[in-house]
């Protein structure tokens, strides 16, 4: 299923559902907190004599809480901890990317419908702190500043609970540069727009559960 084909989806059944009776879920002064997660692994070869294996893991653990100032918008602090490992077998030593980021949010439920069903749009811009090593062990720190725009849905199971599904960074914007060294003269800046991007949609969602207090 490509995004273009879930978005359709998901906004026919939240148009569909907009004719019911709807129930709203949110009102001001609620509180959620979230956590979602991501995993994945992949393993191809990296030549045809089907001798040299390459090995990839991505995690990613991505917490947050919020506090309604009404029943659409709510803003919360963010905190993501992903990390991403790379190893060709087998005598390559293992490629690791650590990064941290924490941050501020805001969120806006632009289509709430009946049927539990309510997708939402964040906007986010935080700290980002990482830690690469390469393959042959040189360690690189860097520092900078993040701001990305996601793309989400709830679907709640009760009252209290729903289940969630990120689209993440839909559009992405990174300064960063090492630590240690002056960030005009190594400072890299980097932008992507990946509404039109079919491919790998599972690589960048992450699943969760949503509680509301």
């Amino acid at each position: 299923m490509n995004k273009t084909l879930f978005l359709i989806i998901i906004s026919f059944i939240g148009i569909v559902a907009q004719a019911q009776k709807k129930k709203n879920y949110f009102k001001n002064g609620d509180v959620l907190i979230e956590s979602n997660f991501h995993f994945s692994s992949s393993k191809q070869y990296v030549d045809d004599s089907s001798l040299v294996e390459s090995k990839q893991n991505i995690s990613i653990f991505f917490p947050k809480v919020g506090f309604f100032i009404s029943n659409k918008f709510l803003f919360g602090l963010s905190l993501n901890y992903s990390r991403f490992s790379k190893q060709d077998e087998p005598n390559t030593p293992e490629e690791k990317k650590n990064e941290l980021f924490t941050g501020i949010y805001g969120r806006y439920y632009f289509l709430e419908a009946h049927s539990r069903f309510n997708i939402y749009s964040d906007l986010s811009w935080g700290i980002t702190s990482s830690r690469i090593t390469d393959n042959i062990g040189n360690v690189l720190k860097t520092s900078g500043f993040r701001g990305d725009i996601s793309l989400g849905t709830h679907y709640f199971i009760s009252d209290k609970i729903a289940v969630n599904f990120t689209l993440s960074n839909l559009l992405n914007y990174t300064n960063y540069s090492p630590i240690g060294e002056k960030r005009a003269d190594f400072k890299t800046e980097q932008f992507d727009v990946n509404i039109n991007n079919f491919n790998n949609f599972f690589d960048t969602a992450t699943f969760g559960l949503t509680f509301k207090l």
